[in-house]
């Protein structure tokens, strides 16, 4: 039994990453036929793409009763896609931010966003109205990239690419696989779950969030490879943003979000240890092998205390 469950999970998780890497590559096509800057798509277009697996999940799994996963799934990300993209630039180079005064505005935005999504904790829910305090912040937050791109646009020559309707035809489609994958991946991680006896928060937060988190993971590997290096981290940084003030936010408009203090202090905590970290690194504009190997002790950290308090349970 346990075998087939995984054997699905595995399958959930793959239909996710090959769905948003269709999905990012469509929209991405699309935005740059408007001639949208590298940085401006890192921090938009592929970051929606690459968090749709996370809105997707989350959804879900409130809507069936499971809003561990949910809050599990949006923490884990979050803190996987930090450190391993800070780790994985800082050993492979010194890295000094080129388009440093406009992130310095989106870390800004992404550690105002882990705060109050911390602050939830004090009241013990996302309510409907928070949910839409959330969508409306992005809303304002989008506001503010467009109209700095809207800047750019007019001081940078920016190149127009055409689509066909076979780009709009593969979005739809990789919608489509994003949320078959996403009812696969929920549905068997909670069968798991429950033969094992581990928290469903727990399995969220490391294995569906290392799943969810994979488009994000792979779209900055390849930009690395690149040297786009500009779309990696715009892309971490727009990711995580959306991730808290959208997938949350919409979820808790659907059904209201519990969220226990007791369950979720330690994934908040290093929530907010991975935000500021981000931001002290954007604010000094570079990094390095030290700040590379600081990442990764975060990150094994934070996994060795959800197998202490998985064991606990």
């Amino acid at each position: 039994m346990v075998f087939i469950e995984t054997a699905l999970l595995v399958i959930g998780l793959a239909l996710l990453v090959k769905g948003a890497d269709a999905l990012i590559d469509a929209s991405s096509k699309i935005a740059r036929s408007f001639g949208i800057s590298e940085l401006i798509i890192g921090l938009t277009i592929v970051a929606f793409g690459t968090s749709f697996p996370e809105l997707t999940v989350s959804s879900l799994a409130v809507a069936e009763g499971h809003a561990g996963i949910s809050i599990g799934t949006i923490l884990g990300s979050n803190i996987l896609n930090i450190c391993f993209i800070i780790a994985i630039i800082g050993f492979h180079t010194r890295y000094t931010f080129n388009d440093k005064k406009l992130l310095e505005r989106d870390v800004v935005w992404l550690l105002v966003s882990a705060i109050l999504f911390a602050a939830t904790t004090l009241i013990g829910s996302v309510t409907r109205l928070l949910g839409l305090a959330f969508i409306a912040l992005y809303a304002y937050y989008s506001f503010s990239i467009y109209r700095d791109f809207k800047k750019e646009e007019k001081t940078v020559s920016v190149k127009y690419l055409g689509t066909t309707w076979h780009d709009y035809a593969k979005l739809a489609i990789s919608i489509t696989v994003l949320y078959f994958g996403a009812k696969i991946t929920v549905d068997n991680a909670i069968l798991l779950s429950i033969m094992a006896g581990i928290p469903d928060w727990a399995i969220a937060a490391t294995v569906i969030a290392i799943g969810t988190g994979l488009p994000e993971i792979v779209v900055s590997l390849v930009a690395i490879r690149r040297k786009q290096f500009s779309l990696s981290i715009g892309n971490i940084i727009g990711s995580n943003i959306f991730n808290i003030l959208v997938v949350i936010g919409s979820v808790a408009l659907i059904q209201p979000i519990p969220i226990a203090l007791g369950t979720f202090a330690y994934d908040f905590l290093f929530l907010l240890i991975t935000t500021v970290f981000v931001t002290v690194i954007v604010m000094r504009t570079w990094f390095h092998k030290t700040e590379a190997l600081v990442a990764a002790v975060i990150y094994s950290l934070y996994i060795l205390t959800l197998i202490a308090r998985s064991l606990a349970v």
